[in-house]
């Protein structure tokens, strides 16, 4: 789940699937093929498909909204467990 959140995530970010496939080292046409994948499993696109790039639709603003919060509240918790775990 985490990269389903992560690889949504980075594509919104550069608006741009060749861009955001650099950023997480994997293939342009693994990263399209798993963008849709999930958007197939949700049942809606996340993405409007451009020549100049690509755009969030209202469930990508909403899903990247959440995956960002969802990120961050695990970010949080690996930090405090590794405080348990030196302390």
């Amino acid at each position: 789940m985490d990269k389903d959140l992560t690889y949504v995530v980075a594509v919104a970010e550069c608006r741009n699937i060749h861009k955001a496939a650099e950023k997480l080292y994997i293939s342009q046409p693994s990263l399209s093929r798993y963008i849709s994948r999930i958007e197939q499993m949700l049942g809606m696109p996340l993405f409007y498909r451009r020549n100049n790039g690509m755009e969030l639709t209202e469930a990508g603003e909403v899903y990247v909204a959440y995956a960002k919060e969802i990120l961050l509240l695990r970010r949080n918790m690996e930090i405090e467990l590794h405080k348990l775990h030196s302390a």
